[in-house]
């Protein structure tokens, strides 16, 4: 039988309320900020919720790391129980979610589960007087045009992109296309991404949970 799946009493971490940042703003690179973060548990909470639990378990979410003994036994600790972990690799969505088993001996008696906003933040190196076209996009030359996903993946080597699915469902679509009219997407007789590259280059994208995620990826996940 599957323990229940729970939120008291409740894990708390160390970002007070902040989404975790992963950027390229500093150097190029994209890495978290911060580096660790902090899981905390009360015992005497635990307790009361769960009086017959002897031990927790941290599980970090997948791909991250956990360097301190992920089992804490209750007798052995004092008021609260912590742990250290650490982001890594590419977020697979702007929430993961880290749990806590509460254990009986060998059994689990309930899993606690505690969700972590991940903020991305980009900075594209996109140089708007060597990239542009060497022409201006046109209906009339062109034709209308709507964003191929063939072409995207042609475009963002497998791997490369960042929620590759959010991206090209939200923003990608939102600035790749060419319109006779005037388009919801913030185009009449354009393909907005050409001529607002100037902007984007010099701005970075962000996109924050929960509301940018909906507005990313067009389902409120982030995911693919």
């Amino acid at each position: 039988m599957n323990a229940p799946v729970v939120t008291l009493p409740p894990l708390t971490d160390s970002l007070d309320a902040s989404p975790l940042l992963y950027s390229n703003e500093q150097d190029g690179l994209f890495r978290y900020t911060p580096a660790r973060v902090t899981l905390s548990l009360s015992v005497s909470a635990l307790r009361q919720h769960y009086p017959t639990a002897d031990a927790a378990r941290l599980l970090p979410p997948l791909g991250w790391q956990a360097p301190d003994d992920p089992l804490q036994r209750l007798d052995a600790a004092g008021e609260t129980l912590t742990w250290q972990i650490i982001p890594a690799g590419t977020p697979a969505s702007c929430r993961q979610v880290a749990r806590c088993d509460l254990l009986r001996g060998v059994e689990t008696v309930a899993t606690i589960e505690h969700p972590l906003a991940i903020e991305l933040r980009g900075r594209s190196s996109f140089d708007p007087v060597r990239d542009i076209p060497p022409f201006r996009n046109s209906t009339a030359d062109l034709g209308e045009i709507e964003p191929r996903r063939d072409l995207f993946e042609r475009t963002y080597r497998r791997g490369g992109a960042i929620l590759p699915g959010a991206f090209f469902r939200g923003l990608y679509r939102d600035i790749v296309f060419l319109a006779s009219g005037t388009d919801a997407r913030g185009g009449a007789g354009s393909a907005p991404g050409w001529r607002a590259s100037p902007s984007v280059a010099a701005s970075p994208v962000s996109i924050r949970p929960p509301s940018g995620c909906a507005r990313w990826c067009k389902s409120g996940t982030g995911g693919n």
